[in-house]
């Protein structure tokens, strides 16, 4: 079966027949997934008894980014929905050509892959994961009111602080979260102009930055501090996946040292500019139409 996301809703998209022996039918699932568009599908593996379920979770190197996203959020509800004791295998695949009958072969008989893991082992290691937020011993995250937080290295502490209290010093924060222990890292500050921030971000690599503001609006003098996501379509899965699940975090982590007004998420740096700030600060109130009136008749 063939399941998709139509409109934020998890549908079966198709059924899929069985026409022979269960790898001998991967070339016939390779043909009905899209090169831009992700799906999951569920197999029968037929070499278990009672037959259990194996759940291909498919996303191609060129699906939107937000497909992306939406599609590794859902994943776990999906496990959940289904009932993981149902499942035996689950693996991630990113290109048609990985469902070629050896290689698949080899997932299913068990032999290592670094996209390939057992339910079991999943749902395992999210216990553990939650069981350290819970104690507050996870090295990566803190746990308070019900907000996860991220660690924070000195050094972005402090320059934070600092841009809190409009030092003249910079106006800007770049942060870095570091993939092998998911701490912000200081990357750089500067004093920017709104329309140079795009040329400053790399254009390879997602990134969260804080922009302090100051400007005038309607002759008023303001200053409005700014949280920016960047996230390249020339990242890699793997930095998209973390930046992406860390966004909410890493914002309410900010927010304990600087208030943050707006929040900007771009996949196209050229699209930062000050006209989008202005628009992002200040949106316009659309004015509401008129209803049409029916012209009187003559002599009325």
């Amino acid at each position: 079966m063939k399941i998709s996301i139509f409109q934020e809703s998890v549908e079966k998209d198709m059924n899929i027949s069985k026409s022979g022996d269960f790898y001998q039918d991967l070339s016939y699932i390779q043909s009905i997934l899209s090169d831009t568009k992700p799906s999951y599908i569920l197999c029968k593996e037929s070499s278990s008894f009672p037959a259990k379920t194996v759940i291909i979770h498919y996303v191609p190197e060129e699906a939107e980014i937000r497909d992306k996203m939406i599609y590794a959020s859902t994943y776990h509800t999906l496990i959940q929905s289904l009932g993981s004791n149902k499942i035996s295998k689950s693996i991630f695949i990113s290109n048609k050509k990985e469902l070629d009958i050896s290689l698949f072969r080899e997932n299913l008989e068990g032999i290592k892959r670094e996209d390939s893991l057992s339910i079991e082992e999943k749902n395992l290691q999210s216990v553990k994961n939650s069981q350290e937020y819970a104690i507050g011993c996870s090295s990566r995250q803190k746990y308070i009111n019900d907000t996860f937080f991220l660690n924070v290295s000195e050094e972005a502490k402090t320059a934070i602080e600092k841009l809190s209290k409009n030092t003249e010093e910079f106006n800007f924060i770049q942060l870095i979260n570091d993939p092998q222990t998911e701490i912000l890292n200081l990357e750089m500050t500067m004093t920017v102009k709104p329309n140079d921030i795009q040329h400053i971000l790399p254009s390879t690599s997602p990134r969260y930055s804080i922009y302090s503001w100051s400007h005038t609006y309607n002759d008023t003098p303001a200053i409005s501090r700014i949280f920016i996501y960047t996230c390249p379509k020339a990242s890699t899965i793997k930095e998209r996946m973390l930046y992406s699940s860390s966004c909410l975090m890493a914002l309410s982590t900010i927010k304990q040292w600087i208030p943050i007004d707006k929040k900007i998420e771009a996949h196209d740096l050229s699209d930062i500019d000050e006209m989008m700030l202005y628009s992002v600060i200040y949106p316009l109130i659309k004015k509401k139409q008129e209803c049409f009136l029916r012209p009187k008749r003559p002599g009325k």
